[in-house]
This record gives C-alpha cells, structure tokens and sequence, in this order.
C-alpha cells in the first residue's frame, strides 16, 4: 500500500519582555498523521484491445468515412483495496491523425501525411460496488451532468458519480462497459491510395487517479 507520509510541526514559544529576566520554557505542538492511497487493479476487456482482423482496401470510399462496426461490449473493472472515488484522464497516443475532429481518436497515418481514419470510445452502465450509478466528463473539477452513457474525449477527465447529485462515487468496486467503433477515412483524407499492407493503429491512454 503506497503512503504518503504527513507530518506538520507547529512550534510555541513563550515570549517574555525585559533584558533581565531568564528565558522562560518552551513547548511542542506536533500534529501528525498518515495519508494512505488505496492499491487498485484495473481490467480492460481482452486487454483494451479492440481487433478489427483484416480489412478489404476496396471499402474505403472517397464519399464519407466507412463504418468497420462496433466492437466491445465488455466489463472495465477497477479493483481497489479501500473505498475511495475513482476517475481517469484520457490521452490519445495518436493526436492529430484523426480524419473527424469532435470525440474521436486518430488511427495513425498512412501516405506520410494522409489519415487512416478515427474511432470513438463509449463507457455506459457504470456500478460502483454493483450498485448502479452514473458517469461524467469534465475539463476542470466541476461535476455536472453525470450520464448513464458517456463519449469519451482526449484531454478530459471521466469519473463515477453516484446515482443522484452532482458528487463523486466512493466505492471499492468501479466498472464500466466499453464500446468501440472505427472509421476508415474517405480517401482525399488518406492523401492517396494503400498500395500495401496498413494496420490501423490506434492507441489510448486511461490515466486512473483518486478524485479530480
């Protein structure tokens, strides 16, 4: 169990007034104690891989992007020895290589400079300790809104909320389920054709802490 050690000293001093008198005695005032961070294991399904196996060049359109599916479906589980709030900040690995900007995450690039595509992550039916509650995203420290369902975004912060208000679930037990779905890029976007073998590679971070 990781502990972060706190220990403040406030120390008092009996003033007195007049050259000619002795010092008088002095006492301690300590005040200490221990801020204890719980253990926790996080589980992401088949690993946080999401697999889209192979994929015929011949369905990139130079249209609009081409849906390859939903895939996901699964539990994401954060285990913790003590009860605490739980949340996790997002960051996509592949920044900037997404061919559609709003809640989507880059697949990588493809001709030098061409985009492979984008993906989005959806988490829904949150439960903390298996007790139904609900799920939030924020820039910042403010919690509004919680959802049932929510997107997930780079650069922001997603929490378990309780059932009702605006307040950070505290629990031992934290899971989620996750859905993936991936785009390939019309092909102005890919900045050419694939004349050889391209392996979509997406990548997230889930950065989990306690509290915001």
């Amino acid at each position: 169990m990781n502990k972060i050690a706190l220990r403040m000293m406030v120390a008092a001093t009996l003033l007195v007034t007049g050259g000619s008198l002795a010092a008088g005695p002095s006492a301690e005032i300590k005040v200490v104690g221990e801020l204890i961070a719980p253990t926790c294991e996080v589980k992401l399904p088949n690993e946080g891989i999401f697999d889209y196996g192979s994929i015929s060049h011949t369905r990139i359109s130079k249209d609009k992007p081409v849906s390859l599916g939903v895939k996901g479906g699964s539990t994401m589980e954060v285990k913790c020895d003590a009860e605490t709030p739980m949340t996790f900040n997002v960051i996509d690995n592949r920044l900037g290589s997404a061919s559609e900007t709003g809640k989507t995450f880059g697949l990588g690039n493809v001709n030098t400079t061409g985009k492979l595509g984008f993906y989005s992550i959806q988490a829904y039916f949150p439960q903390i300790d298996g007790v139904t509650g609900r799920l939030f995203v924020t820039s910042d420290t403010s919690i509004t809104s919680p959802q049932t369902v929510v997107n997930l975004e780079h650069g922001k912060r997603v929490g378990w909320a309780s059932a009702s208000g605006n307040t950070l679930a505290i629990g031992k037990n934290f899971t989620a389920q996750l859905l993936v779905e991936a785009f390939l890029a019309k092909s102005g976007d890919m900045h050419g054709g694939v004349s050889e073998d391209v392996s979509l590679d997406g990548s997230t971070t889930l950065e989990f802490g306690f509290g915001l």
